[in-house]
């Protein structure tokens, strides 16, 4: 361990380059997403909402504002290393394969920091402040979510691992976002005009717009259908990435790297001291040394030599 001579305490890059580190950032941000997500609608049901459904953007406003605002950010905050995480713990096995396979693994902490980036955006632009700021980042999520989950199934594959899981979370994922799209084109055919003096509502009284007063957008029920594609939707993302980095980054250790800390295309800033370098014992393959062969075959032959020499005299 490397310590700083004027403080006596472990340096940074071994703090980060810790398993505490990966643990805390991995399962803290799943649990405060979690807790946030809960929360936010149990809080909505507390102000006389309907229950069915609100839109998880619904949730910036009302009494779930604050929660929602940074226990999101936190999420998002916190998983931002994770996906870099996963990367590194995950290029030793794609080591064979080819340039293509690895560009499309270098590609997946940046899909994966899309998603964080989106999820701020999200909790930080509520829709009835900033419309089209929040929309887009919306967007974001639900793109980047069924991309990063699609390139995660075909990494899988390629790596030898089953994928049936992975492939029928992907397809689920794209068939909530399809009918979310359906459904939600369907509501503005008629509902276009509600959706700017529903906005303006929920800045003004958020309980009215909650309760899908007449001439709001929670008046209608296909608007409650496509949220419910949304929760099924955004379900779906949470619980795969989960699922895939708990799989991979749960018992892994970030000081037994088989390749550089410059992985996934990325010099990583926080340089660790040099035995975070060494080659995990599982892929170390033990070659046998010739040298006690050899001194052994060089002891017999002088052994010969000794021996005729006594006979010739």
């Amino acid at each position: 361990m490397w310590i700083n001579p004027a403080t006596n305490m472990p340096s940074f890059s071994e703090l980060w380059n810790s398993r505490e580190r990966v643990l805390l950032c991995m399962y803290g941000g799943a649990l405060i997403g979690i807790v946030t997500w809960a929360s936010s609608y149990a809080l909505w049901l507390k102000q006389g909402c309907k229950v069915f459904l609100p839109w998880v953007s619904d949730f910036g406003g009302g009494q779930s504002a604050a929660i929602f605002k940074y226990g999101m950010t936190l999420t998002a905050s916190l998983l931002l290393p994770s996906w870099f995480d996963y990367c590194r713990a995950t290029k030793s096995s794609l080591r064979d394969a080819g340039r293509r396979w690895r560009m499309l693994h270098q590609a997946m902490p940046y899909l994966g920091a899309w998603c964080s980036a989106s999820i701020i955006g999200v909790a930080l632009n509520p829709q009835h402040v900033r419309f089209a700021a929040h929309m887009a980042s919306a967007g974001g999520i639900f793109n980047g979510g069924v991309l990063f989950v699609f390139v995660a199934g075909l990494l899988e594959h390629r790596r030898g691992l089953p994928v049936c899981r992975m492939l029928a979370g992907a397809f689920l994922a794209l068939l909530a976002l399809i009918l979310l799209t359906l459904f939600t084109s369907a509501f503005l055919l008629d509902g276009r005009a509600m959706v700017q003096p529903s906005m303006k509502l929920m800045r003004e009284d958020f309980v009215s717009y909650c309760q899908g007063k007449p001439g709001t957008v929670h008046s209608s029920g296909i608007f409650g259908v496509a949220a419910a594609c949304e929760w099924v939707l955004l379900g779906t993302l949470v619980g795969i990435a989960c699922m895939k980095l708990r799989e991979e980054l749960h018992d892994w250790n970030p000081k037994h790297l088989s390749v550089p800390i410059s992985v996934c295309g990325v010099q990583s800033p926080f340089v660790s001291p040099p035995e975070v370098f060494a080659v995990p014992e599982r892929d170390l393959q033990v070659v046998p040394s010739e040298a006690p062969r050899k001194r052994k075959s060089q002891s017999r032959a002088a052994d010969e030599i000794a021996e005729l020499m006594s006979l010739g005299m």
